[in-house]
């Protein structure tokens, strides 16, 4: 027939390279279209709570660490920072950590197909302009090009292959996802039970229509047959040479690589040991584009088939109370593993940090509180630090505060001295404390205390008293008269508070007191004998008035004057 034209080698370099750009474009798309799937998982796996807002608490090393060379966590200090964060939601982050980078690597498979063909197509042409039977002659050339090409093209199918099995294995772990089976760490099952692509599985039957992966269709058997006999038996031609025909003449044409014999469904042409047969001569480098193509459109048609399936698995509901939990736990596990990380270097100017941060939120924080507190050796210094954390938005959990330290340091409950000053510290600096004790997560009868305190320290007064408290502990008479400022509330359950005044008008202050969160228009103002043996004790700030402590089991033949608002 003899040599083409110059027109039509052009027009055949220039279909060559459209047809190149648009796979690159569609190899790209492909991967692009995984953006989403991302989403979709993540939404399908905390479908219960709102992942976005528990995001921001979520350490780097969760992410990283173990599968990442930006992380420098070595593997003791990750499984040590993983046994703090055993717990469900933490868990569950991990694995999708896990998962998503599968999926990143899945991505990236799927971008290195590119790769591999740009280095193919830097030495091959897409196309094949003769037949066999227009080839005069032909030279098998075996050097550094034919390596890279014969490498190139089995890295094709190396990668696609691989694509597919990384695929299988997300699909895998959402078709066996249960929100409730992360109680402690476990691998993933696709890693565990050893799950690589194979046809028909996993789990949605969608996936498995016609033009689907898991339907294998003719492309997808076609680069699981080519992988594998790459990887289990060599490559397909022992010698990866090129090939370079010459037509009538003598003219050099394009170069060229044989592909062996496919059957219809995508397998090597097989006889006993044999199935490298190359009867029908395919040129792999022509071969290529088209198949990659299909390969590509099953992928992309397949992700989007997930991400349609994974929505509309998703159940609506109300996640705000999941959410908080959520959030709380992975702000205790932060505090918690910044704690055991640091070990001994964990000081008690650390600890008041991390208390400052905690205490304005008591009632949702104690127990992060708690596990700090635990165990701690308190002093006057360290005791007066953690009542005085917050600043005044810990204000009105200084008393919950003082219990919670009675309840778990090492010393407080047998240190009645101590728990004598910190007590008055966390009084003086507590407002509405009775309802605060409300809050408190220990059982604590403030005049039981008083008792237990007044039977321990009999010289308390005015042994501990500040010099202003001790000059009014000593002017007091042996019996006097004191009032004291009450809700209708307090009078009427007679849990009286253990504060009093030895000024009248003083008291009436107190009656509404805002702080208090004082209801109704009606109050009282208490009065009563007492004799100086029996008060608790003399406190008040520098400067300021000074409150008579009286235990309330103490308050005897009171009398009410009502007040109204």
């Amino acid at each position: 027939m003899g040599v083409k034209s110059e027109q039509e080698i052009q027009k055949a370099k220039e279909g060559s390279l459209n047809t190149l750009n648009a796979l690159y474009q569609q190899i790209g798309n492909t991967a692009e279209g995984v953006v989403p799937l991302y989403d979709s998982i993540e939404d399908f796996f905390f479908q219960d709570i709102d992942y976005q807002k528990v995001k921001s608490f979520v350490p780097i090393w969760m992410i990283d660490a173990g599968r990442s060379p930006e992380s420098s966590w070595d593997k003791g200090l990750y499984e040590q920072l993983r046994s703090v964060y055993n717990d469900p939601v933490s868990n569950r982050i991990i694995h999708w950590a896990d998962v998503q980078a599968i999926l990143a690597a899945f991505q990236d498979r799927v971008m290195a197909v590119r790769n591999y063909l740009e280095v193919i197509y830097k030495y091959l042409p897409a196309y094949c302009l003769y037949d066999d039977s227009e080839y005069e002659n032909s030279t098998r050339v075996l050097d550094d090009t034919s390596d890279k090409v014969h490498t190139a093209i089995n890295n094709v199918f190396v990668s696609l292959c691989s694509s597919f099995d990384l695929f299988t294995k997300v699909v895998y772990e959402c078709s066996k996802y249960d929100a409730s089976g992360f109680a402690k760490y476990k691998k993933m099952k696709s890693r565990d039970e050893n799950i690589l692509y194979k046809k028909g599985n996993y789990g949605f039957d969608e996936l498995k229509a016609d033009g689907m992966l898991y339907s294998e269709p003719f492309c997808i058997r076609t680069a699981c047959s080519f992988r594998d006999e790459y990887i289990h038996n060599g490559a397909w031609d022992y010698r990866c040479a090129i090939c370079y025909p010459l037509v009538a003449g003598g003219e050099p044409v394009e170069p060229f690589v044989v592909m062996p014999d496919l059957t219809d469904e995508g397998h090597l042409v097989t006889s006993g040991s044999r199935n490298k047969f190359y009867a029908k001569s395919t040129k792999i480098n022509a071969f290529l584009p088209g198949f990659v193509k299909d390969v590509m459109g099953v992928l992309t048609k397949t992700v989007e088939t997930l991400i349609d399936l994974l929505r509309k698995k998703i159940v609506a509901g109300n996640k705000d109370k999941a959410t908080e939990v959520a959030v709380f736990q992975m702000l205790r596990n932060q505090i918690i593993s910044k704690k055991v990380m640091m070990g001994d270097k964990y000081t008690d100017d650390e600890l008041a940090k991390d208390v400052d941060f905690l205490l304005p939120r008591f009632p949702e924080m104690h127990p992060i509180i708690t596990e700090l507190c635990r165990g701690i050796t308190l002093n006057i210094k360290n005791g007066n630090w953690l009542l005085s954390c917050g600043f005044t938005a810990g204000r009105p959990y200084r008393m919950p505060m003082f219990v919670l330290l009675l309840n778990e340091s090492a010393n407080l409950k047998s240190d009645h001295r101590l728990a004598y000053h910190l007590l008055k510290e966390a009084y003086l600096l507590t407002d509405n404390i009775y309802n605060r004790l409300k809050e408190c997560p220990y059982p604590f009868n403030l005049s039981d205390y008083l008792t237990e305190l007044e039977n321990n320290l009999p010289n308390r007064n005015p042994a501990e008293l500040e010099s202003e408290e001790v000059v009014l502990y000593n002017s007091l008479p042996n019996r006097f008269k004191v009032y004291r400022g009450m809700c209708d509330d307090e009078k009427q359950t007679r849990q009286f508070g253990i504060s009093w005044t030895l000024d009248k008008d003083y008291a009436l202050n107190y009656v509404f007191y805002k702080k208090n969160e004082v209801k109704g228009t009606v109050g009282w103002r208490a009065e009563m004998e007492i004799d100086k043996s029996d008060i608790f004790a003399v406190w008040g700030v520098v400067g300021k008035k000074k409150e008579i402590v009286i235990n309330p089991k103490k308050c005897k033949d009171v009398v009410f004057i009502k007040v109204i608002k």
